[in-house]
This record gives C-alpha cells, structure tokens and sequence, in this order.
C-alpha cells in the first residue's frame, strides 16, 4: 500500500474549511479571495486525480482487470457513501415538510442514487461534486491505463481538458457550473489534469529535484491568484504543480500542511464539506434562530455546528462504517 502522504491530506482540509466560507456566507463577503472559494471544488478535483494515480497506478497501468475495477469502485463507495447517504436522509425526513416529500420522493431517489449533477434537483447543494465524482470513478481505471500506455492518447487528453475547462470559463466567465453535462466534464477534466499532476511528480522523483522552494513560491502564488477574478483556468494549472511539490518536498508549507491540526481538518474534510451545505443551506433558519438566542452571528453559528457535526459524525459514523465495510469485502 502506497504510504499516505500527509501534506495532500492536510491541503484538502484547509480547502475544505476555504469552501464552507465561501458558502456560508450572510453577510456578503467582498473579498475576491473568498469569493473564488468555489475553486476549492476545482482543487479537489485535481487532487482526486493525483491520488488515484498514485494508489492505482501499478493496478490499471497495464489493463483494467474485472477484480480490481470492482474492488476499486467498492472502496470509493465504502469512503463516500455511508455519511452521504445518512445526511441526505436525515434532511429530507426529519427538515423536509411532509407535502414536499410527497411531491420530491423523485429528488431524493435521485440524490441517494447520484445522479443529482444531471437532473439538477440536489438535496445538500455542495455534493452535486459528489455525483459527477461517481461518474468520474466508472471512468477513471481506462483513463490511467490509457495515458500510461500511450502518449498521444495522453497528450490529447491533456489538450482536450484544458479546451473544455476554457470553454466553460469563456461561457459564464469563471468555472462554477454545478450542475448540466457540462459539471461532469469540469469534473472529468480536472481528474485528467490529477493525472498530469502526478506525471509531474514521478518526474521530479525520477530527478531527484528539490522542490522545498518551488512549494513554497506555488503556495504563496496560490493566494494571489486567488484574490483575483477571472483566473480560474490559471488557479487549476497551479493547482496541479502545487499538489505534485507538495507530495515531493519538505518545505515550509508542507510541514504546516503535515501539522496535527491541519492534518485532522483533513480527515474531517469530507464531514465538513457534507455539513457545511446542511447548515448553511438546508438549516439556514434553524442555525439563525440558535444564533440569535445565542447572541453570536449566523456565520459562527453555522460554521460551530459544522465542525461539531464534522467530528462526530467522522468518528462515529464515517470512519468506522469505512472500515467495517471495507473489512466485509
């Protein structure tokens, strides 16, 4: 088993923590850098890919086997589905009216079953990613097999990602589309950019390149990049270069990012991003209420009970069903 690498744990949790501000967001932020929280997806997307390569790899480089597609799409549903499929239940029995659930049994079908990024009717606003990442996995084993194999199969890949990625930018001026055909390529195509991602860092590992200062120029050119509008498509390339670094170096930036904390905030990034959506979106008056008798602002209201959520039901329900299930496999 291919050793964890800290650093991309930790950078997924900091992203995780970037996107809940941007949603959770009453009082109107007007800082472009919160603003482009929505490139977290984005960040997410590539990262996916660079993992999966670097888990998988030795799997699917040669062909994509019966056995090992099947163990593969499983262990993606053991990690992804227990806390989704809890989470989209409990908001649609206990905070969904009963004349509405009569009328949107359709939408919850639909959600429980993934298929959300194309009929558009999502339950937890944020895991409309959740549902292009499924269709992601189906296709993920042939897209590694075939960029490893060939290289104009892998150039043109590469080429067509980042035509699709600008088309969609050129489209509605930046890349948060959500929902439609065109989320799935935006998720596809970021897998494939995980994909050049990790062909950077094999790269730098087969040189023995020190990457301890590139890591931490990309990290600091991260930050600028994101308090401006406009530079989707540039954050997306940066991300790819920053991942591969990180995953390679011990630079400044990857030993905060290795951090206990940083690192917990890692592990419980798939709760927070879950949660986030339900409290910002699904409970936005329930979490206003208790924040009034609080006497604290919606905003530390909502992102409290997210983390609070995020730890419990980590421990409690998505890292041992994890285990349990992988275990009856």
């Amino acid at each position: 088993m291919n050793k964890e690498i800290k650093a991309l744990t930790g950078i997924r949790g900091v992203f995780a923590v970037y996107v809940m501000f941007y949603h959770i967001n009453p009082m109107g932020w007007t800082s472009d850098f919160i603003r482009n929280g929505y490139l977290a997806v984005d960040l997410f997307f590539v990262l996916s890919g660079f993992i999966m390569c670097y888990v998988y790899k030795e799997k699917f480089i040669n062909k994509v086997g019966e056995n090992d597609y099947m163990k593969f799409l499983y262990n993606r549903f053991t990690r992804i589905y227990p806390l989704y499929f809890f989470a989209v239940s409990m908001v649609f029995i206990f905070f969904t009216s009963k004349t509405d659930q009569a009328r949107s049994f359709y939408t919850y079908i639909c959600n429980i079953m993934f298929a959300q990024s194309v009929t558009g009717n999502g339950i937890i606003e944020p895991a409309w990613s959740l549902s292009t990442e499924v269709i992601a996995y189906l296709l993920f084993p042939f897209i590694l097999s075939l960029s490893f194999k060939y290289k104009q199969v892998y150039a043109a890949l590469v080429y067509a990602s980042l035509c699709a990625l600008c088309f969609i930018s050129l489209k509605s001026a930046k890349i948060d589309i959500y929902d439609g055909p065109l989320a799935i390529v935006r998720c596809l195509s970021e897998y494939v950019i995980g994909v050049l991602s990790f062909r950077f860092y094999e790269f730098i590992k087969l040189k023995g390149i020190s990457t301890s200062f590139l890591t931490d120029a990309l990290s600091v050119t991260a930050i600028f990049i994101l308090s401006f509008k406009g530079l989707d498509i540039v954050a997306v390339i940066l991300f790819a270069f920053l991942i591969a670094s990180l995953a390679s170096s011990k630079s400044i930036t990857s030993i905060f990012l290795s951090s206990s904390i940083i690192y917990y905030s890692g592990l419980l990034s798939y709760s927070i991003y879950i949660w986030h959506g339900v409290f910002s979106r699904n409970l936005s008056w329930q979490v206003r209420q208790l924040s009034e008798g609080a006497g604290i602002s919606h905003l530390w209201m909502a992102i409290a009970l997210t983390l609070i959520a995020s730890v419990i039901t980590y421990h409690l329900l998505e890292k041992p069903l994890h285990y349990f299930l992988k275990k009856l496999a």
